[in-house]
């Protein structure tokens, strides 16, 4: 209990007039966590405290952040040789080049002489050269040159830049600081064949996006994005009349490092304003789907668009959020295409999230009060977070206990 309750700040073992959010008198985090595993027909949710701990957010960091893999961009971005673009993880300054036609890599952009950062933004470049003394790295992060210093004094591991591993699925490019971990297509072979008749790979990430400065804890968003049952209230208009959550289901994840939301339209309404994604053939071409990979990853389709969430966690209860739309190459070429992205990010997107962040906040509020406590899940319009709070307890939970 006191590695948990803040003990980095100074204070002492919370008593039974300032405990610590979700803590009963006498019952143990162990305990608590025990409640979370059970059959979904008896489960928990988490332990609010495990949304609120700083200590448990940098486990988080250490156990998932720092292991798992992580959506940065899109193949797509990066169509040529040379062709970068930067990115920030949990503090890590990234860039993310094509080094040749097959190889996308990933490493710091932090140079090896003083920490300047040698790129930003994007762009395309054949040498990365640091603005500060002109040290200069090849598309692969090894130190080429650095001025008026012999190359053979440097030896091979303080002349590359620390790399991450790269793995793109479904045109998507995911990142990963273990450079021992598992491949991620293994782990999610039943989602890749859930998302077949979207032809992903094929679509394009549109630059333009909504930013949101998100003042709570990551999962709070994972946790909304991934279930149907709050339509009715935040969502009346927006969502639950062309999708209400009674006609939602979750798909059996096969205990892989997935969750898939499906949201099927019982009065089958086209309310799409691009043409169908052309592999649609069943209810998604009106319906709509949510999904997560484990730990951050969020998509949803419509029957005419992809959406990604990017969530970028930098404390325990912080994380800028960037809603990104992706479509068919063929839908830009419809008359009017811009206009109509905008209209789809300014009239569906943001205000969708906006409804999302009150009722988020007021979860938030509630989290961090001595009263919160583990709620019961539904076990049929709730089983996604079930699944992600196996998975998350596996990963993170067992290292608290």
């Amino acid at each position: 209990m006191k590695t948990i309750a803040s003990k980095a700040q100074g204070r002492s073992a919370p008593t039974a007039q300032s405990r610590e959010p979700g803590t009963a008198e006498g019952e143990s985090l162990k305990d608590q966590l025990t409640q979370s595993m059970q059959p979904v027909s008896h489960a928990l949710t988490l332990p609010p405290r495990v949304y609120t701990s700083p200590n448990v957010y940098e486990l988080e960091k250490a156990t998932i952040f720092s292991r798992e893999w992580i959506m940065v961009g899109r193949a797509e971005q990066i169509p040529n040789v040379g062709d970068f673009f930067t990115s920030e993880l949990f503090g890590r300054k990234l860039l993310i080049v094509r080094a040749s036609s097959e190889e996308i890599c990933c490493f710091s952009r932090v140079c090896l002489h003083r920490s300047a950062l040698i790129a930003d933004g994007s762009g395309n470049c054949k040498t990365f050269v640091c603005p500060y003394h002109s040290w200069s790295y090849d598309l692969r992060g090894k130190l080429r040159s650095a001025r008026d210093i012999a190359m053979t004094s440097f030896s091979e591991s303080k002349s590359q830049l620390p790399a991450a591993r790269v793995e793109v699925w479904e045109g998507c490019i995911f990142v990963n600081f273990d450079l021992g971990a598992k491949p991620l297509a293994g782990q999610i072979l039943s989602l890749t064949e859930f998302f077949a008749p979207y032809e992903f790979a094929d679509m394009v990430l549109l630059p333009d996006y909504v930013e949101f400065d998100t003042r709570m804890n990551w999962k709070v968003l994972c946790e909304n994005f991934m279930e149907a049952y709050h339509h009715p209230g935040p969502h009346l208009h927006l969502l639950q009349k062309p999708f209400p959550y009674t006609a939602s289901y979750i798909l059996d994840n096969h205990d892989e490092r997935w969750s898939v939301l499906a949201m099927p339209n019982p009065a089958e309404e086209d309310q799409n304003l691009l043409p169908p994604i052309k592999g649609l053939t069943d209810w998604r071409k009106t319906g709509l789907v949510a999904a997560i990979i484990y730990p951050t990853t969020l998509l949803a389709f419509t029957g005419d668009i992809g959406i990604w969430y990017q969530i970028i966690p930098d404390t325990v209860d912080h994380f800028t959020l960037r809603i990104r739309t992706l479509v068919p190459l063929s839908s830009m070429q419809v008359e009017g295409f811009h206009q109509i992205a905008k209209t789809i990010r300014e009239e569906f997107l943001r205000p969708l999230h906006l409804q999302d962040e009150a009722i988020n906040n007021s979860v938030w509020a509630g989290l961090n009060s001595p009263e919160a406590t583990q709620g019961r899940l539904h076990q049929k319009f709730e089983l996604s977070l079930w699944q992600m709070n196996q998975w998350w307890c596996r990963h993170v939970g067992v290292h608290l206990t």
